[in-house]
């Protein structure tokens, strides 16, 4: 009698199992490799690189202080920050201010009273992450951002400004 009950449980197993693991790969798998970079935090210098993301979703914003559009979608990316961040969403401001750290210093400066400050790490752009996202994606315009997924794949890239709900189904999806 146990041996009846239990093979066919033991044959559902096995047939699931393959499809649970399926199931845990989100995003498409073929998305290309996001570029390694390493880039410098502005408020402690640090380096931080793409492999530290590993096993989280990353939104990587290419942002300016003097772009509208970058401080109206700023935000929501705080608020977004807040409520995923412990789901495994981090974020990276890459700030591609000309007027360089004293520029992007000045208005992170500003954070207490200002909502279009980024709550999350920001690092200056250096030659390097320009290049490697540049032959990615031209970054003409800004804000540039890549959700890029657990396995450090480039799920989607933004050109452009959107609503928290865009961003919002987007980075869900792969958490």
């Amino acid at each position: 009698m146990i041996k009846h009950v239990l093979a066919p449980a033991l044959i559902t197993l096995l047939f699931l199992a393959p499809a649970c693991s399926k199931q845990e790969e989100k995003g498409n798998p073929s998305a290309p490799a996001a570029p390694e970079f390493a880039v410098n935090a502005v408020d402690d210098n640090r380096v931080i690189h793409l492999t530290d993301y590993r096993g989280k979703v990353l939104v990587l914003n290419f942002w300016a202080t003097w772009c509208p559009p970058c401080k109206m979608e700023i935000p929501a990316f705080n608020e977004l920050y807040k409520e995923y961040q412990g789901d495994g969403l981090e974020f990276l401001g890459v700030s591609v201010d000309q007027g360089g750290l004293d520029a992007v210093n000045s208005y992170l400066a500003s954070g207490p009273n200002n909502p279009a400050v980024p709550g999350y790490p920001v690092a200056m752009a250096n030659d390097g992450i320009v290049r490697a996202f540049h032959a990615i994606q031209p970054l003409g315009s800004i804000p540039t951002t890549f959700i890029i997924d657990r396995k450090g794949r480039i799920q989607k890239i933004v050109v452009g400004s959107r609503e928290k709900s865009e961003f919002e189904s987007m980075v869900t999806a792969l958490l």
